[in-house]
């Protein structure tokens, strides 16, 4: 069974870095953009559910 290197607390890693942020900003970013974890497929199709009439 092989391991998660997620799980390795002195692990290095990566962060894409282009001409809208540094590795210092992704963090940031990530905290303030993704506050829910869920894909964006889903809760726009939980959304439109919710929207949606009652079957009868």
């Amino acid at each position: 069974m092989t391991t998660n290197p997620f799980d390795d607390d002195s692990g290095t890693f990566y962060a894409p870095v282009n001409h809208e942020g540094t590795r210092s900003s992704c963090p940031e970013h990530i905290e303030r953009q993704r506050t829910d974890l869920r894909p964006q497929s889903l809760t726009r199709r939980m959304e439109r559910d919710a929207r949606a009439p009652a079957p009868r």
